[in-house]
C-alpha cells in the first residue's frame, strides 16, 4: 500500500514537470562548460510509470551537477562518489568530469537498464569510472557492503530529489537509514532537493537525532511549477557528522 501511494505521488509530480520539450526527449543533450554528456530518458508515460522518477533528468540534480563542477570539483577529483537515487544518470554522468576515481550510481533494479543505456550513449571512459548497482536503502546488510567496498569509508555522498515523495515522517525510513550507514566522518554528503511544501523540515531533523547536521549552500529558483502561481526552490546542502551528541531538533 505505501510503495503504491509513493509511486502515485510520484507520477503527478513526472505530469507536473514534463513540460519542456526537453523533458520529452528519449535523449537529453547536456553541456556544461567544455563537456557534454547524453542521457537517456523514457519519457513516455507507459515507461515512465514503470521506472518513476529514474525516467527523466530532474532540473535540481543538473544543477547541483554544474554547482559541484564550478564551486567543489577538487573535493571530488580521485574519491570514491556513491551516489543515490542515480535514475536515468543526468548528476552521474556530469560528475564524472571532476574525474572521481570511481562514481557507484545506485538505485532501484528497474532503474537500471535506462541508467545502463545512458552510459552506452556516452565516451568509453564514462563506463570505467560509473559502475551502476542495486542498492535498497532499508537494507542494512547492503548499504555496508557498499562501504566495505568502497575502503575504510565514502568519500562523498550525493542525493538530489530524494524526498519529495514522502509528505510523512514515517516514509523517510529508508533513505535515513541509507545515509546513516553509509556516512561517516570522513564523508562529504551533498544533498539537494526541490521545496514543494512538503514536511522537509521533518526529516533534516530526523537526520540531526541520528547525528547527521545540515549547512546550507545554495537556493534558487525551479523549472518545476506545482502551477502557474507558485514557484519552487531548489535547496542545496551539505550534510555531515555533528562532533557533539544530538538534542531537540535543528535544521541547518
Amino acid at each position: 500500500r505505501y510503495q503504491r501511494r509513493v509511486r502515485e505521488s510520484e507520477i503527478q509530480c513526472m505530469r507536473r514537470i514534463c513540460t519542456e520539450p526537453a523533458w520529452l526527449q528519449p535523449v537529453l543533450q547536456l553541456r556544461h562548460g567544455t563537456h557534454s554528456w547524453r542521457v537517456a530518458q523514457a519519457p513516455e508515460w507507459e515507461r515512465a510509470a514503470e521506472i518513476g522518477t529514474g525516467a527523466i533528468a530532474w532540473d535540481t540534480s543538473i544543477q547541483l551537477g554544474k554547482l559541484l563542477l564550478s564551486e567543489r570539483a577538487e573535493q571530488l577529483c580521485g574519491q570514491t562518489v556513491v551516489e543515490l537515487g542515480s535514475g536515468c544518470g543526468a548528476l552521474a554522468m556530469m560528475l564524472t568530469a571532476a574525474r572521481p576515481k570511481v562514481l557507484h550510481a545506485t538505485d532501484v533494479e528497474g532503474v537500471l537498464p535506462l541508467l545502463q543505456q545512458t552510459i552506452g550513449l556516452n565516451p568509453p571512459g564514462v563506463g570505467r569510472i560509473v559502475r551502476p548497482r542495486v542498492l535498497d536503502w532499508g537494507d542494512e546488510a547492503a548499504c555496508e557492503a557498499l562501504v566495505a567496498e568502497c575502503g575504510r569509508a565514502v568519500d562523498v555522498l550525493v542525493c538530489s530529489e530524494l524526498v519529495y515523495a514522502f509528505p510523512d515522517r514515517s516514509s523517510f525510513g529508508p533513505l535515513e537509514n541509507a545515509l546513516v550507514r553509509l556516512m561517516s566522518p570522513l564523508t562529504r554528503c551533498f544533498f539537494a532537493f526541490t521545496d514543494r511544501g512538503l514536511n522537509c523540515d521533518a526529516f533534516f531533523n530526523q537526520l540531526h537525532r541520528q547525528g547527521i547536521c545540515s549547512t546550507e549552500l545554495a537556493t534558487g529558483g525551479s523549472t518545476d511549477r506545482q502551477d502557474q502561481n507558485h514557484q519552487n526552490l531548489m535547496v542545496f546542502m551539505e550534510l555531515h557528522l555533528s562532533d557533539t551528541t544530538p538534542s531537540g531538533d535543528m535544521v541547518g
